[in-house]
């Protein structure tokens, strides 16, 4: 339930605020969000950019219990952006980690639904199975896939500049992607 009202929050703001269908980025559940506004709003989305998404809490690889350590750099960022007392940033942690063991449930045949341009970003060494993007991947008619080497689940952090490439890219050239040799798209034009 956790990212049904996170959707929820979504739609209202896109709606309200921003009154025209718009490009989604998200990162980890962020990219969740999006890939559901996608699904089930599809009128409100032009294309969506999920960074270290997943579509099932089965992709997550394991992760050694939380001890509880935030580090500066986070504790800084949670002080400067989230409206919430800094002491609430453990607490939302914990829960966080709780709801990653059984959300999203989502289905390949639910993300096939989606009919936007849609690029997969993961790390090379993400906490999001490798297995997994490529099944998001190849699920999606309009997706792409980038692996960015050499980073994790902060690849936005490790290596800026290449995953700010791969966004405006992609932004720039929404149209379905024209290969050489088409081996994982079924035509290089959708409508055949």
């Amino acid at each position: 339930m956790h990212f049904e009202f996170q959707f929820q929050e979504a739609v209202a703001f896109i709606e309200d605020v921003i009154k025209a269908p718009a490009h989604l980025i998200g990162h980890s559940d962020g990219a969740i969000i999006a890939l559901m506004v996608a699904m089930r709003r599809p009128d409100l989305v032009k294309s969506v950019i999920s960074f270290g998404g997943n579509f099932h809490y089965e992709a997550t690889l394991p992760m050694p219990e939380w001890d509880g350590t935030v580090s500066d750099e986070d504790r800084e960022e949670y002080e400067r952006t989230s409206p919430d007392a800094p002491e609430t940033m453990k607490t939302k942690i914990a829960k966080m980690f709780a709801i990653w063991k059984s959300e999203p449930e989502f289905k390949v045949t639910d993300i096939s639904k989606i009919d936007c341009p849609v690029l997969v970003i993961v790390g090379d060494d993400d906490v999001i199975s490798h297995h997994h993007s490529i099944e998001l991947f190849e699920a999606l008619p309009q997706g792409q896939l980038a692996v960015i080497p050499g980073t994790s689940h902060l690849a936005h952090k490790e290596k800026p500049a290449i995953f700010q490439l791969f966004i405006r890219e992609f932004l720039n050239d929404l149209s379905y992607p024209q290969t050489k040799m088409p081996i994982r798209r079924k035509t290089n034009n959708q409508s055949e």
